[in-house]
């Protein structure tokens, strides 16, 4: 029976309970039925958060039943309303998200692959707003890589991003005095030796030859004495090179 709130928020906050109660119960249909209802009605009142909650719902309840090609195209629907929504750090969060699907279900390390360098172009379009938040992810979604032994395509997309990097410091080289600017300046290096390191020990286990270790504890050690560790990339890179002893 459906609710007889007059409320759109009330209503909305009663469909994705009772959808929640179902997928609790595994009951598949009727979770779909009322995340269904939720959506065409965030869809009516122009709700866009709602709207993002519902695709999730309903790309989580694909996911739970095998259908990930659906679920996928939920989330790429989902991804578009962030775009629109202007939210960067939450589209970050999601191409994390879509990135472990693609992994898990599909093996599909190109498509991650990409995910990284989309996620990347973030940073460099939004560097003020979000630079953080987007690079975390981006290191996550090239780890992911690693961690499957996808080493081809972690290596790509690091080095791409790095490349980035590179080109954003040239164009700081000069003209850095104020404060504001000296921060940046620092963030994008610390972005730069954090992609140095990943590029290093990927292009290490692509060969199955530790040659780029020394470099990468050089440049680890100058991270850390700098920035911190705050990536934990001394405990990842040491599980990496684990792999070639």
């Amino acid at each position: 029976m459906a609710p007889t709130l007059n409320e759109p928020e009330a209503l909305l906050r009663a469909y994705e309970l009772m959808s929640q109660v179902a997928q609790g119960k595994k009951d598949y249909k009727t979770a779909q039925h009322w995340i269904e209802q939720g959506f065409a009605e965030a869809k009516t009142g122009s709700h866009r958060r709602d709207l993002a909650v519902f695709l999730n719902e309903l790309a989580d309840l694909k996911l739970a039943q095998g259908e990930t090609a659906q679920a996928l195209d939920y989330f790429e629907q989902l991804a578009t309303l962030f775009r629109e929504m202007e939210d960067w750090p939450t589209l970050a969060t999601l191409y994390v998200r879509m990135a472990e699907v693609y992994l898990e279900n599909r093996q599909n390390p190109a498509q991650v692959a990409r995910l990284a360098v989309a996620c990347f172009e973030l940073v460099v379009a939004k560097p003020d707003q979000l630079a953080m938040v987007a690079f975390t992810s981006t290191m996550r979604l090239i780890q992911l890589l690693a961690e499957q032994r996808h080493y081809p395509e972690g290596l790509e997309a690091a080095s791409r991003c790095l490349g980035q990097v590179n080109g954003v410091l040239s164009q700081q080289a000069t003209g850095v005095h104020r404060s504001t600017e000296k921060q940046r300046q620092g963030r994008w290096m610390l972005f730069s030796q954090v992609l140095i390191i990943l590029v290093a020990t990927l292009q290490d286990l692509k060969t199955g030859q530790p040659r780029y270790h020394p470099k990468v504890r050089e440049v680890l050690g100058q991270m850390v004495s700098r920035f911190g560790d705050s990536f934990t990339l001394e405990k990842w890179t040491g599980e990496m090179y684990e792999r070639l002893k």
